[in-house]
């Protein structure tokens, strides 16, 4: 045979035996699970071995992630801190030279190859050629043995210390990494300062004479980081994949150059591990950015609201302290109580035996800690099965990090290490601020019984262990005890008792038997029992005492679902075919967990008792440190009594289970209601008449709560307000039903008045002297107009101090000094001059902000707001509600909101509840409500928002000459004072606007209150006078007509006031207000075929004709606007001014009208000038957009670009203010 043959069977034989050696020859899913099996099973995690170095692949990994975690540690600070200092400096001077040159040096940053940037850094900064400045290799992975910046002497002579070199070494590489990232961030972070120095906060800020460095970097600078944070994530896996590159080119043996060579080299398990690794460091990156970037607009939880009210109170805060305290002390315990020093420097360098000696315990209490808090960030972010999911990926790569860098427990012995530093092997020492650990014992000396001193500051034990140490240690005991125990009984409690409440029946009274028999066991002798039989540690005792401890969750909640299946909101879903566990989780559990909260409070603390008793009577834990276990040795043999032991373990016992006990007595108070409404029915009488307005209606408000009240026009939703203060009109009837308002500590229920069970005053049939006590002073009210609401003639001044003279008491300047101190809150422009102003001068916003100061003057607990932005601008519509959620949370105010706008809804809702003709139809949580609604009524009211239904496509393209064509247009009004009425100056209410609207398609005309837009729309009817410019319509100018000379035009250009209301002729019938303008233009050869005609048009707008002989009173708002509409279009005109003619409407209405307007548009061919300040209607029924501002237009063009890729920041702002639908 050849000897190549022989070498070929040598190969063929190395190959086989390798492939069975390592799997090689199973296919790749069974390999690559047997590589996760090993790597990340419980005993002994192995990554494998690398072909090429035949090494193990986690030493391989352990060498070279902490130099490639370092670079880019270094590097994400530096690129967000330099980038954030460049982006806001450049934003201060936008569109100066500097700002074009920075951003084009960006630009170009950030289109160079890192490759190409390397080798031009290492050429001009790193070879001998050239500066030389910097060495281009020779970086190693990190030596903690050799970490010192001074000089050390070699035998080339002295050189720069290991850290200085390093850092000398990673300056280049640094910023090879850094500069794509900062380059990207820098654009980001100016394009964000710039759109947030235009937002309504930083405009307030420069009102109230705030410099605009203050503006800039206390206002500005803390919005604009959201952005940076959202996209943070991103930077850590580019920097990742970037040190691939860096390592190469500067020859760093970190884990890019590591994977580059296991690649080239078809090294697989090393590729699978690094891929691995780096992987789960991006998923932490992003975890980590969603906890830091979570919703900022978000809506306040049940569990957070409870949490905030419980902990506002002083016992529940101390409780909290001392509860978080036994917390840290138990995550911390081995870095602050432990005989292993931190850092020791011997003859082999420096080590630290702390980390080489923390166990598996340890380090899962830190996972728990690290996962407990990311939990509690993520709970408004993700979705519970995206925060497990996080939370199971942040764990395996701590997991991972500690099998591969932290060696098994060994036996802890603190002598060795004094020893060591007596005899000077150990040179010198870190430790830790109690260098003792709880199962230390000394060798030489023992000190057992040793009363506290400078060495033992709480004491030893009877085996010569410090005190205190094991008090520490003995924290996570008490810490897992308690949580895992109470969790254990809380789920079976939640289960058994939801079953048992929900069906009822022979099934509850089956199951009530069963528990009646497990309570009669003792929990103590079931305790002793399982441990006689089982042994003992500490999760069995978790387990037990859990077992024990379900009864009393299970009897709590089957009450609550008792009450709770007969609601109609669970009957709803249940007829809307969800599934039973979503209608119990779901729908049942969030409202009737109360109860659970405050038991499981107190099961915390038995929990912790328990264990103790066990531990004191020697049956709990044998080896780990518990409190009762160290009470136990406070009585030594023949009665000797050590004080110190009997005092600090009792004593922290006693303070733990009375916090605990504290925070449950807390619990109670933040459960409980502020306001409760019960059968609530409220009738109106009129003659013999008799209409139900508010039929059976029941519901709680909570402190600090915001429940929203949503309804269309007449659903009862404003007079159930009115109810609970007693401010109903003559014609309605005594209420019926029960108002409760929880009794404040110094008020007592009395007589009639109260409830002595729930310490509540009773409000409906209350005297009149009581319910002035509450209103202003426990309960407010916003109402809809302020201009109709604020008194004339008196200044507002006047007016907010009227309620602080009632109620406080307060006069002359103590008076005026708080009610300057509210319109300072409220953010009044000018507070002192503004006091002694009249309504009339103020703005609507500004008038709005007046009754909000007003109304919260004597800081109510209860803020009853009925449609207070119905009537506002977007733009002051967000600043309004931006003010009541500031002021709501200074002054922890609850908030019911009477409203129909679903988008405002979903923006600062806790609880929805949906009234329908009187009645509550559907009620819960925002996202129940508006996420999944059960009730077909609120399903179509979702489906009325204008964001959800389908966008109307143009009827007809621009072609041909426009209908009307305006050109510098300008209508001023002028402005006269003195006793000759001399012209000083003009409002220039439409300023030089030119203006083409098309034939057939709809302009919508955009802006806030006082831009214009009404006077323009106006201006082209003929109904105010221009001062120039021209209104061209079929080659006439109408701008230069008179009265008489547009008459003609009058039958084609026509127009539908906002107010249906006031632009009906309350004297006159709906057929004289129709048949009337038919009249005057010849419409019809008589009246009755006018009325004829009259009914038609009825039935085009979908009225029934017989209303034609009523009058205007006697219809809804949206009856009466489709008058308006059919009042416009029987003169069968060409142009129609619509003037904010959905703005009062209900959503369902507004859908309607925008229906009907487009069914007329097609079948008579009109062309609409609609004027609103509403952008969701704008994006769906409007072909053409125009912006105008201040009596400017600002911005025009199609619907779709205007909404989509505004231009002007004017636009930008009006569509940032728009009220999201987030569901």
């Amino acid at each position: 045979m050849a000897a190549g043959d022989l070498r070929a069977e040598e190969r063929a034989a190395m190959e086989r035996y390798l492939n069975e050696r390592y799997g090689l020859d199973q296919p790749l899913p069974v390999q690559y699970a047997r590589w996760l099996n090993k790597g990340f099973g419980f005993k002994a995690p192995d990554l494998g071995t690398s072909f090429a170095k035949n090494r193990p692949v986690t030493e391989l990994i352990a060498e070279a992630l902490p130099i490639t975690l370092l670079m880019n540690g270094l590097s994400i600070p530096l690129v967000f801190v330099l980038s954030i200092i460049m982006g806001v400096y450049t934003a201060q001077f936008r569109g100066q030279a500097l700002d074009v040159g920075i951003g084009t040096a960006n630009l170009a940053l950030w289109s160079i190859p890192t490759i190409w940037m390397g080798v031009v850094l290492i050429g001009l900064l790193a070879s001998e050629e050239y500066l030389n400045l910097f060495p281009t290799s020779g970086l190693e992975s990190l030596r903690a043995d050799r970490w010192t910046f001074l000089p050390v002497q070699t035998a080339d002579g002295w050189q720069r210390g290991y850290l200085l070199d390093l850092a000398w070494h990673l300056v280049l590489p640094v910023i090879c990494l850094s500069y794509t990232g900062f380059a990207f961030l820098t654009k980001l972070t100016r394009s964000s300062v710039l759109e947030n120095l235009q937002a309504d906060y930083a405009r307030t800020a420069r009102a109230k004479g705030a410099l605009e460095h203050t503006v800039l970097w206390h206002h500005v600078l803390r919005n604009s980081l959201l952005p940076l944070i959202t996209v943070a994530a991103s930077i850590l896996p580019a920097l990742l994949v970037g040190s691939v590159i860096v390592e190469s080119i500067f020859s760093i043996d970190g884990m890019g150059r590591l994977a580059v060579q296991a690649v080239q080299l078809r090294d697989r398990e090393v590729v699978l591990a690094i891929t691995l690794i780096t992987s789960l460091l991006s998923l932490v990156a992003y975890l980590i950015v969603d906890i830091c970037a979570a919703e900022s607009v978000i809506h306040e939880s049940y569990s957070h609201r409870v949490g905030r009210d419980t902990f506002s109170q002083t016992g529940a805060r101390v409780g909290l302290a001392w509860v978080g305290l036994v917390a840290i002390l138990a995550v911390f315990a081995p870095f602050i109580a432990n005989s292993h020093p931190y850092l020791i420097f011997t003859s082999d360098g420096w080590q630290s035996p702390l980390l080489r000696h923390l166990d598996w315990a340890d380090v899962s209490l830190l996972v728990m800690f690290v996962t407990t808090l990311g939990a509690w960030r993520l709970r408004y972010r993700f979705s519970t099965g995206r925060i497990f999911l996080a939370l199971i990926v942040l764990a395996l790569l701590t997991s991972i990090g500690t099998m591969t860098l932290v060696s098994p427990p060994s036996a802890v012995i603190y002598d060795q290490y004094r020893t060591g530093l007596a005899e000077g092997t150990i040179q010198s020492a870190v430790l830790a601020p109690i260098p003792f650990s709880p199962t230390d014992r000394s060798r030489d000396n023992p000190v057992s019984l040793q009363p506290p001193d400078s060495v033992h500051w709480f004491g030893t034990d009877e085996d010569g262990a410090d005190v205190l140490s094991r008090m520490i240690h003995a924290c996570r005991i008490a810490l897992a005890i308690g949580l895992m125990s109470t969790g254990i009984a809380l789920l079976i409690g939640i289960l058994y008792g939801g079953v048992m409440g929900f069906f009822g029946g022979w099934l509850d009274i089956a199951m009530m038997r069963f528990l009646e028999m497990f309570e009669s066991i003792p929990a103590l002798f079931l305790l002793l029992m399982v441990v006689a039989f089982f042994g003992r540690n500490i999760y069995l005792i978790m387990i037990v005492i859990g077992l024990t401890s379900w009864p009393g969750f299970a009897r709590y909640l089957r009450a609550e679902f008792l009450k709770l299946r007969n609601q109609d909101y669970v009957q709803a879903a249940q007829a809307a075919g969800l599934p039973l566990w979503s209608v119990l989780f779901r729908h049942m559990l969030p409202n009737g967990v109360a109860p659970l909260l405050v038991a499981a409070s107190f099961s915390i603390a038995s929990a912790i008792l328990a264990e103790a008793t066990l531990s004191f009577l020697g049956l709990g834990l044998i080896d780990e440190p518990s409190w009762g276990g160290m009470l136990n040795q406070a009585v030594g043999p023949g009665g000797t009594f050590a004080l110190w032991l009997a005092t600090y373990p009792g004593l922290a016992i006693f303070l733990t289970v009375f916090s605990y006990n504290l925070i449950g007595e807390a619990l109670p108070e933040a459960l409980s209601p502020l306001l409760t409404v019960e059968n609530l029915v409220t009738e109106f009488h009129s003659g013999e008449n008799k209409t139900i307005a508010v039929n059976d209606v029941s519901f709680e408000i909570h402190p600090g709560e915001t429940v929203c009240l949503v309804g269309e026009s007449g659903s009862g939703k404003s007079v159930t307000g009115l109810s609970i203060l007693g401010l109903l009109p003559s014609s309605a009837t005594h209420p019926s039903g029960k108002v409760l308002l929880a009794c404040t500590p110094d008020e007592q229920p009395s007589g009639g008045a109260g409830d002595d069970l729930n310490k509540s005053l009773s409000l409906l049939g209350a005297p009149e002297t009581l319910l002035q006590t509450v209103r202003g002073v426990r309960i407010s009210m916003i109402f809809q107009e302020p201009l109709t609401c604020l008194n004339p003639v008196l200044t507002i001044g006047e007016q907010i101090m009227e309620a602080l003279e009632l109620h406080l008491g307060l006069q002359g300047e103590a008076a005026r000094q708080r009610v300057l101190e509210l319109l300072t809150q409220v953010e009044i422009p000018d507070p002192e001059q503004r006091l002694d102003d009249y309504p009339h001068r103020l703005s609507g916003g500004q008038r709005q902000r007046v009754m909000i100061a007003m109304a919260l003057a004597c800081e109510p607990d209860l803020l009853i707001a009925d449609e207070p932005t119905t009537a506002l601008d977007v733009t002051i519509q967000a600043q309004i509600l931006r003010l009541m959620a500031n002021l709501q949370k200074q002054h922890h105010t609850a908030l019911l909101f009477i409203t129909h706008d679903l988008s405002l809804v979903s923006e600062i809702a806790n609880r929805v509840i949906v009234m329908q003709k009187g009645r509550i139809v559907e009620s819960g949580g925002l996202k129940q409500v508006l996420g999944s609604p059960s009730h077909p009524y609120t399903r179509e009211l979702l489906a009325a928002l204008p964001s959800n239904l389908p966008r109307l496509e143009p009827m007809a393209p621009r072609q041909g000459a426009p209908l009307i064509e305006i050109r510098n247009l300008r209508v001023y009004f002028p402005i006269r004072k003195g006793i000759l009425q001399r012209h000083v100056d003009d409002v220039k209410a439409v300023d030089d606007v030119s203006l083409d609207i098309h034939k057939g398609r709809v302009l919508a005309l955009v802006g806030e209150s006082g831009s214009g837009k009404t006077t323009l729309g106006r201006a082209l009817l003929g109904l105010v006078p221009t001062t120039s410019g021209s209104v061209m319509y079929e080659q006439t100018d109408l701008s230069q007509l008179n009265r008489r000379k547009f008459k003609p035009f009058r039958k084609d250009l026509q127009v539908v006031f906002q107010d249906p209301q006031s632009s009906l002729n309350p004297r006159l019938s709906i057929a004289s207000i129709l048949t009337e303008p038919m009249a005057v233009h010849q419409i019809g050869a008589n009246q009755q075929e006018r009325l004829d005609m009259a009914a038609q048009y009825m039935e085009k707008v979908g009225l029934d004709p017989s209303m034609l002989r009523r009058y205007p009173h006697e219809f809804s708002g949206g009856q009466r606007q489709r008058i308006g509409i059919a009042r416009a279009i029987a003169l069968q005109p060409r142009f129609i001014v619509c003037d904010e003619v959905t703005s009062a409407l209900d959503v369902s209405v507004q859908a309607k009208i925008l229906l009907l307007l487009e069914e007329l548009k097609r079948e008579f061919h009109l062309t609409y000038l609609f004027i609103t300040h509403n952008i969701d209607v704008v994006r769906y029924f409007a072909d053409d957009v125009a912006v105008m501002h201040q009596g400017k237009l600002v911005e025009q063009g199609s619907a779709t670009a205007v909404c989509e890729h505004p231009q002007h920041a004017y636009t930008q702002k009006l569509l940032e203010a728009v009220p999201k639908f987030r569901f």
